[in-house]
């Protein structure tokens, strides 16, 4: 066994970028739409293009998993970054 382990940390949802970049839009306000790209070709010899995370060696090894979906994550993360500037901080 390595000295180390490395855990993905990650919740149980599958989201595309386009979920992804659509719940942010909402949660922050944006009402811009959101714009479509290709992939582009080029970038398959070093990108996929798609990640699903997977948290099984986390909760094996610590018992971890997320208690917070991605939607409330955004929120959250928001709310703190406002505050934040708001503060001057």
């Amino acid at each position: 066994n390595p000295p180390f382990r490395l855990f993905n940390v990650c919740g149980p949802e599958a989201l595309t970028l386009l979920e992804i970049a659509k719940i942010i839009q909402q949660e922050a306000g944006i009402s811009r739409e959101v714009k479509l790209r290709p992939f582009p070709e080029e970038h398959r010899k070093f990108d996929i293009g798609s990640y699903a995370g997977d948290a099984s060696r986390i909760r094996a090894w610590l018992g971890w998993s997320s208690k917070v979906e991605f939607r409330e994550g955004i929120r959250v993360t928001l709310e703190h970054f406002r505050h934040t500037v708001a503060a001057g901080r």
